[in-house]
């Protein structure tokens, strides 16, 4: 961490009165966009998110994070969520033109795709079960609710740009694209056969977003917080929490969500190739901004674009093993979605 760093936030703890520093801030691992930092003062241990300046200056991202925030607050009444702490009323702080959010200071541990256990499995699909429960209605406005536009994202485009960047990922982009484009129209038919039923929710709930201690677990960065498609969330999220490293689904882990979910949602009935054509929809906009941040757009310093680069390696590789699990998830899902089947495996 640099001086100017250092700099602001101690500004940020005067400005937000969260006291004297009494060691100097650490920057700590937290989410792949903006920079998180752990302080501690003579008031308690916190931590600083400072957001990406690149994402602020769009039109809707600061009333996206006001949302997004809104949602964890309403969520941690009934789940154990961890919202932004409230400065003058308001979850969002500015200074000096910078935006950030402030939150306590949770000791806990993300699990790592092999650390997953069907008890750990089961537990998120109740949490998330609980969320999709919850009525959010009388707190936020119908202008909250829309269905994402699912579209054509312009993958001849991005091959040009790699050619004119030279761009490390261009070759895997090129060998790639006919698959890309594939999931991508799939994505699109999928948004129009789908109903218009929609949910709140934290819509990134993946093992990097939950912290781990002795008491269970901790939901965390809740900046993707928004309305979507019940069955859509329901099987994105379920493939996080049953994923080996290796890019395989574990039937026992997935079993345990969907046993966990149907805790809370028991009657489960859907389409499910089309939730799962259009569950790609989320990764395909994260490759197309990574596309762009590991070449030098919208990004925040080298190290930014060196994450990007790793994203859209580890991204093209998650969409390529999914098209391979596509037809045993389905079995998966027709079996066991469908099924009134009890969670007794569950340790």
């Amino acid at each position: 961490m640099n001086d100017s760093e250092n700099n602001y936030l101690r500004t940020i703890c005067q400005v937000s009165q969260l006291g004297e520093l009494m060691k100097n801030p650490v920057q700590v691992t937290g989410g792949l966009m903006h920079k998180m930092f752990k302080i501690e003062t003579d008031q308690g241990q916190f931590a600083i998110k400072w957001l990406n300046p690149y994402i602020m200056e769009r039109s809707d991202a600061l009333q996206n994070f006001i949302r997004s925030e809104e949602i964890a607050s309403l969520a941690s009444r009934q789940i154990p969520a961890l919202p932004a702490l409230r400065v003058s009323a308001q979850s969002i702080q500015q200074v000096d033109g910078q935006y950030f959010l402030i939150f306590d200071w949770v000791e806990g541990t993300s699990l790592k795709q092999y650390e997953i256990t069907a008890k750990h499995s089961y537990g998120i699909g109740v949490i998330l079960g609980k969320i999709h429960q919850m009525n959010f209605s009388q707190q936020l406005s119908s202008q909250d609710t829309f269905m994402e536009e699912v579209n054509r994202l312009d993958w001849e485009g991005y091959i040009a740009l790699g050619i004119e960047k030279q761009a490390e990922w261009l070759q895997m982009l090129v060998d790639l694209k006919d698959i890309l484009i594939d999931l991508n129209e799939a994505a699109v038919r999928a948004s129009n056969s789908l109903s218009s039923e929609l949910v709140f929710s934290h819509r990134d709930l993946d093992s990097k977003n939950v912290l781990w201690n002795s008491i269970g677990p901790t939901i965390i960065d809740w900046e993707s917080a928004g309305s979507i498609h019940p069955m859509k969330d329901l099987v994105e999220t379920m493939i996080y929490w049953s994923r080996h490293e290796q890019g395989k689904d574990n039937q026992k882990r997935f079993n345990a969500f969907l046993d966990g979910y149907k805790q809370i949602h028991p009657q489960l009935q859907a389409d499910w190739q089309s939730v799962l054509s259009i569950s790609h929809w989320s990764k395909l906009k994260w490759l197309a901004y990574n596309l762009k941040r590991s070449v030098g757009i919208d990004y925040i310093d080298s190290d930014d674009q060196l994450i990007g680069m790793e994203q859209v390696k580890s991204t093209l590789h998650e969409l390529t093993g999914e098209v391979s699990q596509m037809p045993r998830l389905h079995q998966w899902l027709t079996e066991h979605g469908n099924a009134n089947k009890g969670a007794d495996y569950i340790s």
